[in-house]
């Protein structure tokens, strides 16, 4: 995330809820189909999978509708932007590529995805409680982040390591003096 906005925010709050309607949505409808697993597809592949790709894309709002009765197997440059776009959004490393980690992050199913909400807002709102102090540091373990707030903005945001499977990171809360 690139701008001041914390996670222990009544504005993460509100997008978290937006974020919950659009996906309550998504279940509604069925979801999407998965993807099935293969080799990475770059800018220009053609590849039998583009045309679930370009469902998947649709589903959450990365790609616009198409005009076209027949789907091209090719990953053209309006599915690579599409592509990036949703890396972006997802916190994967956005190539523009349809690769191993992509793939794995678009095969969460609606219903997970919503799931994982409703989960990351519970926690957030908890974390608020009873008050978020002017300065404070937070550890965002799932998206590897450090985020410094001062006065309810974000002045340092910082990549960090974290535990690992059988070394898991601890949960613990305290003051830095």
């Amino acid at each position: 995330r690139a701008n001041g906005t914390p996670w222990l925010s009544d504005v993460m709050l509100t997008s978290i809820d937006q974020a919950i309607e659009r996906y309550q949505r998504i279940a509604q409808r069925g979801g999407w189909r998965p993807i099935p697993a293969g080799r990475t597809i770059r800018p220009g592949d053609d590849d039998e999978r583009i045309p679930a790709i370009k469902q998947r894309l649709r589903a959450t709002g990365d790609l616009g509708s198409s005009d076209y009765y027949f789907e091209s197997l090719s990953l053209d440059d309006s599915v690579e932007r599409a592509v990036r776009n949703y890396q972006r959004r997802n916190g994967l490393r956005v190539t523009g590529r349809v690769d191993r980690g992509t793939l794995v992050a678009m095969n969460i199913s609606a219903a997970e995805r919503l799931e994982q909400l409703r989960l990351n807002r519970r926690r957030i709102v908890e974390l608020m409680s009873p008050r978020v102090e002017d300065r404070y540091v937070l550890v965002n373990v799932p998206a590897f982040e450090l985020e410094a707030v001062e006065h309810y903005e974000v002045k340092q945001r910082h990549r960090v390591i974290v535990g690992r499977e059988g070394r898991e990171t601890p949960e613990l809360k305290g003051q830095i003096k």
